[in-house]
């Protein structure tokens, strides 16, 4: 019998590491004022570069820029569109001052500034809506080269977000964070994995814990609490994870490296024969950084969706 134990990305959260998108997004606005000349800054938005005294020290998000804009439109008469965000001046060519030049990008900053956002999900929402448009032109008519064309252009801006994302990560949480600095701070998610009896046929103490599976598995659970407390009084506990297969499964859904300080305890201590744990397997869903056998990937998609 196995424990699943499923890790997202509260777990860095609550480490500390600033791996949310949110701070993805204000660190790219953050920052803009001391890379937006970069290549691949310029992929996702347009800075002038005779003209960028709005991008100070202040920004730190989304919404601080386009405040910053606003009054940098309005102070050297340029035209400032807050819906596509964009600023012009008023002249006959229409100097261009900012803009966006991946639509995608700028639409989760957008939405960001309403609520938290999810880019895999809204990359995902908006595939589904050009996908259907593309079917319904292909049926209509044979001509829908216009709308294949939409789809690869979204691609290629979630790829582009992804590689920066990718990038934030390697620089801002990986190389700024040590995982294992203070073990001792695992104590407490590590006295949740060590393995003791539960004694479930004698003690409603842990009742809750069957509570949380069905039914139709107390039985079987309860046999092989018993079986595990016999092999505990025994000193048998090696044995008993050995024939029994005992393994403590990590379904790791998040990039970074933070879970494995809490691995290698678990396997160091197997190694001396610590009876208080059982073997650790990590199953990595979405890639890892600083890996090139299971590189990073961002997870989108609903099986269950009748679209």
């Amino acid at each position: 019998m196995n424990k699943l134990i499923i890790i997202g990305n509260g777990f860095d959260l609550a480490h500390g590491l600033p791996t949310s998108y949110k701070h993805f997004i204000d660190k790219f606005w953050e920052n803009l004022r001391l890379n937006y000349k970069e290549d691949h800054i310029k992929e996702l938005v347009y800075v002038n570069e005779n003209n960028f005294n709005y991008l100070d020290e202040s920004i730190n998000n989304f919404s601080n820029i386009l405040s910053s804009l606003q009054e940098y439109s309005d102070k050297n008469n340029y035209k400032f569109d807050n819906g596509n965000y964009t600023c012009k001046s008023y002249s006959s060519t229409g100097n261009i001052i900012f803009e966006f030049r991946n639509n995608f990008f700028k639409k989760i900053n957008k939405k960001s500034i309403i609520n938290w956002v999810d880019i895999e999900n809204e990359y995902y929402q908006e595939l589904k809506i050009k996908s259907k448009i593309k079917k319904a032109d292909s049926i209509e008519n044979d001509n829908n080269k216009e709308h294949s064309n939409s789809i690869k252009i979204l691609n290629d801006e979630f790829e582009q977000i992804r590689s920066l994302f990718e990038n934030y990560l390697m620089e801002h949480v990986t190389k700024k964070f040590y995982f294992d600095k203070d073990p001792s701070k695992a104590n407490s998610l590590l006295n949740f994995i060590k393995e003791e009896p539960k004694r479930y046929s004698e003690s409603n103490s842990h009742k809750s814990c069957l509570d949380e599976f069905p039914k139709e598995d107390e039985l079987e659970l309860k046999e092989f609490d018993n079986k595990f407390y016999e092999a505990y009084n025994h000193r048998e506990v090696k044995k008993f994870i050995e024939d029994n297969k005992c393994h403590n499964i990590f379904l790791n859904f998040n990039y970074t490296h933070s879970i494995d300080q809490y691995c290698n305890i678990i396997k160091s201590s197997c190694s001396i024969r610590d009876e208080n744990y059982f073997p650790t397997k990590m199953i990595q869903i979405h890639g890892r950084l600083n890996d090139r056998n299971n590189q990073m990937n961002f997870g989108f998609g609903d099986e269950m969706d009748t679209d």
